[in-house]
């Protein structure tokens, strides 16, 4: 089970309107994470580099390139 006590996202300007509908499915994306259940790790933080969006991408694909990222960060730990 992932558990995430905060997310702190920095979108472009121009995302401010779609910032909390992007968060939202980001957070959707990681919930549905399988995660090895003899994993146990504690993070104090976790940074993803700074990705390329496409401004006229769907949110949708926004926050799966956006959750992807932080995936593949989290490979890194495991």
């Amino acid at each position: 089970m992932l558990s995430i006590d905060a997310l702190s996202l920095q979108l472009p300007a121009g995302f401010e309107h779609r910032a909390q509908a992007i968060a939202h499915l980001v957070g959707r994306e990681l919930a549905s994470l399988s995660l090895p259940a003899s994993l146990s790790l504690s993070l104090p933080r976790l940074v993803v580099p700074p990705l390329t969006v496409d401004p006229a991408a769907p949110d949708a694909q926004v926050a799966a390139h956006i959750a992807g990222a932080i995936r593949a960060e989290l490979g890194r730990w495991t």
